[in-house]
């Protein structure tokens, strides 16, 4: 089965948004996170511990160095995305950039995105339909590259 290249695109513009602010979430979590580490290497890391097992402060140690260190997974994997689609962005007209942005952001169930756009835009519907596939077009193929017709 072929990807349908205009559902993938849009799908990625939707959720740009919710990326961009993850990326922010991410690296503050992140500073918090070696703060916080700082904080326990000060304390005493010398008790005894129970059982057998690592001490309290040893565990907060490690706990905190895994959450860091998923937390630069996610930063990884998040970014490259982040930047696929401000490149594809970028390669748009500020008149494509809203159009596309609008029927992305209103999702597949909002037909009076359309309409809203002809009238803020002065044009015909079906004029934004085409500007909207020509612009959908040249965001994916300088997103993703050229795509098989």
């Amino acid at each position: 089965m072929a990807i349908d290249y205009k559902k993938v695109a849009l799908d990625d513009l939707r959720t740009h948004p919710r990326r961009v602010e993850s990326l922010q979430n991410l690296r503050e979590r992140t500073v918090a996170l070696k703060a916080q580490f700082e904080g326990i290497k000060v304390q005493n890391t010398n008790a005894t511990p129970v059982q057998g097992g690592a001490c309290r402060v040893e565990d907060r140690l490690v706990n905190n160095i895994v959450e860091r260190e998923r937390l630069k997974l996610n930063y990884r994997a998040v970014k490259p995305m982040v930047d696929i689609v401000e490149r594809g962005l970028s390669a748009l007209s500020g008149e494509q950039r809203t159009i596309l942005t609008q029927f992305a952001s209103a999702g597949r169930h909002d037909k009076g995105v359309a309409d809203r756009l002809a009238n803020e835009l002065h044009m015909d519907r079906s004029t934004v339909y085409r500007l909207r596939d020509d612009a959908l077009y040249k965001f994916t193929v300088s997103c993703y590259g050229i795509i098989d017709l």
